[in-house]
């Protein structure tokens, strides 16, 4: 690692190295000396990708141990998006000692869909129109789901006639960038039959000029 007069510990490499100086001529002389070259620390982090807002918590991890991590949403090495809140979040890991380092990354957290489905009439007899609506998330896809029939709509507002009779489970989901919350309504729709109107008529005559008849159902 010496060059003339410099001496650089990038190219000499971790360890303790012998330097010698010498002077030659008639009164020569020698001299020897060490010198240690230490570790340099490396707290690289390792990348996270993003997250949803309501995950589980994570342990984050580094090329070295024995650092200290800070952040918001941070218990030790163990980050908590839903702590953190929403939005990016800049995570550093420093080591200390005579040859430091530090690091930092962005933890992104996202935002979850915020449902609010209405249906409307939610009872009545079949068959029976029924309104599905809701305030779609700007930019999330959804899903409508009567989980008893099989049935699947992935629009936002629409009318659909359900025709079969009983109490309907209804799932809706929405999915924001990879972040999907969902509702299950419990026989949020019930369908029973049409009543049928019937009745037979008795005629029962007692005089000519009776005029008067009763009908029984």
């Amino acid at each position: 690692g010496v060059n003339g007069s410099t001496f650089n510990p990038e190219i000499a490499g971790v360890g303790t190295h012998i330097i010698t100086y010498t002077i030659g001529g008639n009164c020569p002389d020698e001299q020897t000396t060490s010198l240690v070259v230490l570790p340099v620390a490396d707290a690289t982090i390792t990348p996270v990708e993003a997250l949803c807002e309501n995950e589980n918590s994570i342990t984050l991890s580094a090329a070295q141990q024995d650092g200290v991590w800070s952040g918001n949403g941070l218990t030790g090495n163990s980050f908590n998006p839903i702590d953190a809140g929403v939005g990016t979040h800049i995570i550093t890991y420093t080591i200390e000692g005579e040859c430091p380092d530090e690091q930092s990354i962005q933890i992104v957290v996202k935002p979850m869909p915020v449902l609010n489905p209405i249906i409307t009439p939610n009872e009545g007899c079949a068959p029976l129109v029924v309104n599905f609506s809701a305030n779609v998330t700007p930019g999330a896809t959804n899903e409508w789901k009567m989980l008893s029939i099989i049935h699947e709509v992935n629009n936002a507002n629409f009318f659909d006639t359900i025709s079969a009779t009983g109490c309907f489970d209804v799932r809706y989901t929405e999915n924001l960038d990879g972040c999907s919350s969902t509702i299950l309504l419990n026989d949020a729709i019930c369908v029973g039959l049409q009543p049928v109107a019937e009745f037979l008529p008795t005629l029962t005559i007692q005089e000519v000029h009776q005029s008067e008849f009763y009908m029984n159902n």
